[in-house]
């Protein structure tokens, strides 16, 4: 089985979907307050540890996001990005108005209450005279576990999203995400697969990372301005980061305005999608046993991989996935062959997860609680008007999952426009809604609001939108 999670078209397809208004940046920028000269560190006051491992301090935020290293790549033209969209059938948003310049970065940010080192990609559009734009974080879906398979190690590829959102205008940081360090020092542990925290913390210190990379290094020659004013936007994995960015956002970058929060087929429930992956064998069975390997890692090995993971002849998955998560960017070789749950996970495993006896399988079921956002100990704080976009095929985030947890979403808070694209697969929703996507945000940073937030609405037909895929 080749899992849908690591496909590299799949990302550059739904990075254009992050295509606003370019006239946005004519819009009167949030602006930094003159007098607000409070030099005393920010520490953050949120819960850490659990699921066995002991609980550590936050650092001050003073120096996260300051810039390590940066690199300048190789920008494109308009003419080249308008080619780019009208090769993937998106021409829709072309002509696009700015060319584009491109940095990789080095940046702090910390991790179980230590400061490290991670990349990602800034850009920006080249205008003609200093104006202050948006900020975008784009947070990328699974691209693999490796540095090598970092967005930063891919080129042009990797940074597609960065170069067609600033070509409309927008200043756009991307982070590869800890674990995943694509140029420069190795990352020393595996990355944290749909963890909460630290995809969340290394997502916000990337905001960090661009409004620093400008105001303290390319200030000079470059023109277009971030502003506090941000925008989050993520698509299956990165989707489930822009919600986790958002839900951390007060407690641990309160500096930020987020205006706007696209998420695309996010895995919103990851307890609820381990009952459907341990119940019906399909792409969510492969995916989880990366998150749960990955989970183990994170919280300090609390538990045996051949708990959950069978280890026999001919797959040996506890023995061999860890290894393959960390060396390599296709851990879906590790289910070739395999067609049943059985074959995936040991027979306790199973059975306790299909009737979600949680307290059976401590502290598996505690990493996926702590990443399910409506299980979440750090408190909902935002009022972000949030896109949930759904695909009613998909197989990868269960659509049944993500559907059912809408509503439970809404009473804890949050305030969502809801999409679900029928007869679409796991990818093809977030790519089809590309144009809905680009109204919608513009929608909000004009500061029009929702016009029915918590309506569970038909689906539709998403490719009546106008994307030629």
């Amino acid at each position: 089985m080749k899992c849908e999670w690591s496909q590299a078209l799949w990302m550059v397809l739904t990075c254009a979907g992050m295509l606003f208004a370019a006239a946005a940046c004519d819009e009167d920028p949030a602006t930094d307050d003159d007098d607000d000269d409070d030099s005393t560190p920010f520490v953050p006051q949120l819960a850490t540890g659990g699921c066995g491992a002991p609980a550590y301090d936050w650092l001050s935020t003073e120096r996260m996001g300051e810039i390590v290293e940066w690199e300048e790549q190789d920008g494109l033209t308009a003419a080249a990005i308008d080619m780019l969209l009208e090769n993937y059938g998106i021409e829709v948003f072309s002509p696009v108005p700015y060319d584009v310049e491109l940095y990789r970065v080095r940046y702090i940010t910390q991790d179980r209450g230590v400061e490290v080192e991670t990349t990602g990609f800034v850009s920006f559009p080249i205008v003609d005279e200093p104006t202050v734009v948006p900020t975008v974080a784009w947070l990328h879906g699974t691209t693999g576990f490796a540095d090598a398979c970092a967005p930063t190690a891919l080129g042009l590829e990797g940074a597609a999203g960065n170069l067609i959102l600033s070509s409309l205008g927008y200043a756009v940081t991307a982070p590869d995400y800890l674990g995943m360090n694509g140029w420069g020092e190795a990352s020393t542990f595996v990355h944290p697969y749909v963890v909460a925290e630290p995809t969340a913390v290394a997502s916000l210190d990337s905001i960090r990372a661009i409004h620093r990379f400008h105001g303290e290094v390319a200030g000079a020659w470059v023109d277009a301005e971030p502003s506090d004013q941000t925008i989050l936007w993520g698509g299956s994995e990165g989707g489930f980061a822009s919600f986790f960015a958002d839900r951390y956002a007060p407690g641990y970058a309160p500096e930020f305005d987020v205006v706007a929060d696209v998420s695309l087929v996010p895995p919103t429930d990851p307890l609820g999608l381990t009952t459907h992956g341990v119940t019906v064998f399909g792409p969510t069975t492969g995916a989880l046993a990366a998150v749960l390997v990955a989970g183990n890692d994170w919280y300090g090995l609390q538990g045996s991989m051949d708990e959950v993971l069978t280890d026999e002849d001919p797959h040996y998955l506890a023995s061999v996935l860890p290894g393959m998560m960390a060396d390599g960017c296709d851990s879906g070789d590790a289910f070739d062959d395999i067609t049943t749950v059985e074959e995936v996970y040991t027979p306790e495993f199973i059975a306790a997860a299909a009737i979600a006896d949680w307290d059976a399988i401590e502290p598996w079921s505690c990493y996926l609680g702590q990443s399910t956002l409506h299980d979440s100990a750090i408190p909902h704080g935002n009022d972000t008007p949030t896109l949930y976009v759904i695909s009613a095929e998909d197989t990868l985030v269960a659509a049944d999952v993500v559907r059912d947890d809408f509503p439970v979403l809404c009473d804890q808070g949050y305030r969502l426009d809801y999409l679900e694209c029928e007869g679409a697969s796991h990818s093809e929703g977030a790519v089809q809604t590309l144009p809905y996507q680009w109204a919608w945000v513009e929608r909000q940073l004009a500061g029009e609001g929702m016009d029915d937030p918590c309506v569970a609405k038909e689906p539709v037909d998403c490719s009546e939108f106008g994307v030629d895929l």
